[in-house]
């Protein structure tokens, strides 16, 4: 080799040396110094730099970022990594992200609008040794969504949802997957001003108050009644899907004790329970404490395809109260409603199935009130072994009416049978209230250990238990209507049988005009009736009598002679031959599910808010 290709090689071999050298060394000092990743999935976060950063967006600078990139062979810019840490407060979360797995010892309160926020699995807010208060802390803020995050053991809410104001509100927040468990507080909190709330498929369980409250309060009642700072119920509310069980208080309450508008027709008030498991909570498993939608036209309050049961309190209560401050300030009406209770599963609550109750107004002033108790339709529902079905109440003073059912409004295809008491029980103490009803419907009352229907101490007007209704093997009376006033009132087109004592008794009842038993089948009850007032019946089929009764003058399907009703009355023209037949329509229970009839009315539910009821039910 000669002397200058000996020197080029030398000199090359020792620059591609000191080159070698000097990439290993490199490449140590860095790797000791965590600063570069060959793998773009590997992330190291700084907690104290986070921590001390203002915002996510600030925290975000501060993470080591993935730099190399082994499969391209070199270098390529920074990127984002795929979680981080949830800020410590007093920080906030800022923009959207997603948070590690992990246990938090603090809250999480979102600071900003436009804010999506994912947790990994297992990631968990615990707020025992916190001196916070709520778990999870939205006010004020519009188009939030939180995925899949945990809030336990905190001082107060486990989830506080409010707006600021009214021209503030929390808006547009949607709250998928989350639990809230073993808070000292409630585990959602809805509070005033907020809307358009979407709670879906999350847990709200085992804590102090409620699995989840709906509440607002009045600000100030001014010259005409309206707040100075309207700050509205919540609005627009869709609880969709969650399991709501084991709380010290009630499953879902709907509180506006506290609350009053003058101007509430204003407020759409939509509020729709979908489809939720609601069970072994200590007080009811939905509540309505002075809640109504303020435009019950627009059916905005929807109960449906629930599973509600082993609750200590009722299944679905509703009671119209206020505060003593608002019965003093003498706010006039005064109602709690449902417009929908439809397709739920509501058996085995040690309370009724659906209970409907005005009390005295404790701390009224002396004037006269409304009050009013009003479910639209209750329709297709299972209701069993509850201690009644449904529970009808109120207390005596001033006046009131209770409108379980007004103008073409109907209790129809539902199964409430095997209740520990009665079937539907409607009664008051002291002076008899009016009560003002529609249709009770093609309904199965079977087997319930007292009456079928009882309906005492009220006024009774425009009521019809009517069209295909089985009430059958009661242990006491089919249908008992005691110490009522009753007028425009019709019980017909039923089947009426194998009830232990009565079909149907009236016993210190005054009747008015319009008021008919008529074209009912009377099949082996002990005794088939019994009448201690005028009433007029009229072409009723009797299966100890109609049989074989004489029908030649002229044969016309009526029999010749009259049917004796003790004490004073009877069937003017009876039925004669074979049954009318109202029972051939079949039982509607399948399991735990309401075959609902083609030939009974039928409610159409909009389709948004059809739902099939939860799996996992007691039986």
């Amino acid at each position: 080799m000669g002397k200058t290709k000996q020197r080029t090689y030398l000199f090359t071999l020792l620059v591609f040396t000191i080159l070698i050298v000097a990439g290993i060394s490199f490449y140590a000092q860095n790797q000791a110094a965590g600063a570069f990743s060959f793998r773009t999935s590997s992330r190291v976060i700084d907690l104290d730099d986070y921590h001390t950063a203002t915002s996510i967006g600030q925290a975000a600078a501060t993470d080591v970022q993935a730099v190399g990139d082994t499969d391209e062979g070199s270098f390529s810019p920074s990127r984002r990594a795929p979680c981080i840490p949830a800020p410590r407060p007093p920080q906030r979360m800022m923009s959207s992200d997603t948070i590690c797995a992990g246990m938090y010892p603090y809250g999480l309160e979102i600071g900003a609008d436009n804010v999506q926020v994912t947790c990994q699995p297992n990631t968990v807010f615990d707020g025992s040794t916190w001196t916070g208060q709520d778990g999870l802390t939205i006010v004020g803020k519009s188009t939030i969504q939180v995925t899949g995050c945990s809030f336990t053991k905190f001082q107060r809410h486990g989830v506080y949802v409010a707006g600021i104001h009214e021209e503030s509100p929390a808006s547009q927040i949607m709250l998928t997957r989350v639990s809230s468990t073993n808070n000292r507080g409630s585990g959602l909190h809805l509070d005033g001003n907020t809307k358009e709330i979407e709670v879906k498929q999350g847990t709200y369980s085992s804590n102090q108050q409620n699995g989840i409250l709906l509440k607002a309060n009045y600000v100030a009642l001014g010259s005409g009644g309206e707040p100075t700072i309207p700050f509205p119920f919540p609005n627009t509310v869709t609880l969709d899907g969650n399991r709501v069980e084991n709380n010290v208080q009630h499953g879902i309450h709907v509180d506006a004790s506290e609350y009053y508008r003058e101007a509430v027709y204003s407020e759409e008030s939509i509020l729709a329970i979908l489809s939720n498991t609601i069970q072994y909570n200590h007080g009811d498993g939905v509540r309505n404490t002075g809640f109504s939608d303020y435009n019950h036209l627009s059916q905005g309050s929807y109960l449906v395809g629930n599973t509600i049961q082993s609750n200590k309190g009722s299944g679905v209560s509703l009671i119209s109260s206020k505060s003593n401050y608002l019965h003093s300030h003498g706010i006039g009406t005064i109602s709690a409603s449902f417009d929908i209770i439809a397709k739920n599963i509501i058996s085995s609550n040690d309370g009724d199935g659906i209970s409907l109750t005005i009390p005295f107004p404790s701390g009224n002033n002396g004037q006269l009130l409304k009050l009013t108790s009003r479910v639209s339709h209750i329709f297709a529902n299972y209701i069993r072994n509850n201690r009644n079905g449904i529970f009808i109440f109120s207390d005596s003073g001033a006046l009131r009416t209770i409108q379980l059912l007004d103008a073409s409004i109907k209790v129809y295809q539902n199964d409430i049978s095997f209740n520990r008491e009665k079937g539907i029980y409607l009664t008051s103490i002291g002076t008899r209230p009016p009560s003002s009803l529609d249709i009770i419907l093609c309904n199965d009352i079977l087997s319930n250990p007292q009456e079928g229907i009882r309906l005492e101490n009220f006024d009774l007007s425009g009521i019809s238990v009517a069209e295909m209704n089985i009430i059958e093997h009661n242990f006491l009376e089919g249908i008992l209507i005691h110490n009522a006033g009753i007028s425009n009132f019709l019980i017909f087109n039923n089947y009426i049988g194998s009830n232990l004592q009565t079909g149907v008794k009236l016993a210190g009842t005054s009747t008015q005009a319009f008021s008919f038993i008529d074209a009912n089948d009377f099949d082996t009850n002990n005794p088939q009736a019994y009448s201690a007032n005028p009433i007029t019946w009229r072409n009723n089929w009797w299966s100890d009598y109609s049989p074989g009764c004489i029908d030649r003058l002229p044969r016309d399907g009526w029999c010749d002679f009259p049917y004796p009703i003790p004490i004073n009355n009877q069937d003017i023209q009876p039925k004669a031959g074979a049954p009318s037949g109202w029972k051939q329509r079949g039982y509607l229970a399948q399991g735990t599910q309401i075959q609902v009839k083609p030939s009974c009315s039928v409610l159409q539910i909009p389709p948004r808010y059809e739902r099939r009821p939860p799996r996992d039910i007691i039986d």
